[in-house]
């Protein structure tokens, strides 16, 4: 049986390894991770290949050979071929140590990455790219035995085979290298990360407490704000009663003396004397003319105030005053229909007019009249 030590070049360990088929599983469990022993199907065709370039070198040995028998004068560069084998030898045996190297750190890394599924992503797409760079050396193993063929009777076509292969193992030893590299560099990246999830956990844990905190503090201040929303409205509900009071009060007193309130509205509208106050039959009477719904003579018979004047061209015309401390939307209203009750019912021009204190935002002013309680100032607005 040939020993490791008789091992005289690349053609040598290829036909021990045919002649010792069980080397070869030995040697994967030794070489390759676990990972990587799961992935057999991925590498049947890349067996299949490296057996199919043993055979072929061990073809080009045997022409080798008879190259060697033929062109005895190359003996030189045969020898020197042999000691390039030789030297392959010596740094395929440190490229066994590092691989022995790398698969413990890769079982190290292993025991670390669980659960970790994105690591293991990334080691599947870095043994998919061992599988492509295997997959292009096979098509330069292919490249260099159509050479080889092409130059068998050529020694120098040799020397450049082998200084090709001399290239295409530094390449294999870099990448080895930088796998080397990656695989440290995970170690230290998974190292931080289980830092940066402790610290994220104390992290969320705190902020937890905080916002069961805050939902306390938010629950007391919702009931204070409750509490004191319903305070807010009783207090509402009692000023408005008491300035409805108010305006009832004040609205009567102004109603109780319709002749110095006409004389008052005449003197701002510029209306002259003399003022007639129609009375309720008057109104009633009207009302009968126009034959009014129940509840529209009940409205137009109680009116505030009407009275007819003369304008400054001395035709009569009638005025239909709402009286309101507050004036509202329903005062204007009731004004500007009583007008055109009036109007529709003695044919003559008739004013709508609202008289108060103040008036409250946002009325339809249109065909209205304002005028103001004595002695209070006159508001800014914009009658229609």
């Amino acid at each position: 049986m040939t020993t490791p030590a008789e091992i005289r070049n690349i053609a040598d360990l290829y036909r021990i390894l045919e002649e010792q088929p069980q080397w070869n599983e030995a040697l994967r469990s030794r070489m390759l991770s676990a990972e990587l022993l799961a992935m057999p199907q991925q590498l049947v065709a890349l067996r299949q290949t490296a057996e199919e370039h043993t055979r072929q070198l061990v073809e080009q040995t045997a022409q080798l050979k008879e190259l060697r028998q033929i062109a005895e004068e190359n003996t030189r560069q045969v020898v020197a071929l042999r000691q390039t084998a030789e030297e392959h030898t010596r740094q395929l045996a440190d490229q066994t140590r590092q691989f022995v190297e790398l698969r413990q750190t890769a079982e190290e890394n292993t025991r670390q990455l669980e659960g970790q599924t994105a690591a293991i992503k990334e080691l599947r797409q870095t043994a998919e790219e061992h599988t492509r760079q295997l997959e292009r050396h096979t098509q330069q193993f292919v490249e260099l035995r159509q050479t080889a063929e092409e130059n068998t009777r050529q020694v120098l076509a040799l020397r450049q085979t082998a200084e090709e292969h001399t290239r295409q193992l530094a390449d294999q030893t870099q990448q080895f290298v930088e796998l080397r590299q990656t695989a440290e560099e995970n170690a230290r990246q998974m190292a931080g990360q289980t830092a940066a999830i402790k610290e994220l956990r104390q992290t969320a844990e705190e902020h937890t407490r905080q916002l069961v905190e805050q939902t306390a503090q938010i629950k007391e201040l919702r009931q204070i704000a409750e509490e004191h929303s319903r305070d807010l409205r009783n207090h509402t509900a009692r000023m408005n009663r008491m300035e409805g009071d108010m305006s009832d009060i004040k609205g009567r007193i102004a109603e109780s003396q319709p002749l110095r309130t006409g004389h008052s509205i005449a003197l701002d509208l510029d209306l002259k004397p003399p003022l007639v106050p129609v009375t309720m039959p008057d109104l009633m009477e009207i009302a009968d003319q126009l034959g009014l719904d129940r509840d529209t003579r009940r409205s137009f018979v109680h009116a505030d105030l009407v009275f007819t004047a003369q304008d400054e061209n001395g035709q009569t015309l009638y005025c239909a005053v709402e009286i309101s401390w507050t004036v509202n939307q329903r005062d204007i209203d009731r004004a500007r229909r009583n007008a055109g009750l009036l109007q529709q019912a003695r044919n003559q021009p008739a004013r709508a007019i609202v008289y108060g204190n103040r008036y409250e935002n946002n009325l339809d002013w249109e065909k209205v009249d304002w005028v103001e309680m004595i002695g209070r100032p006159q508001p800014e607005i914009e009658p229609c």
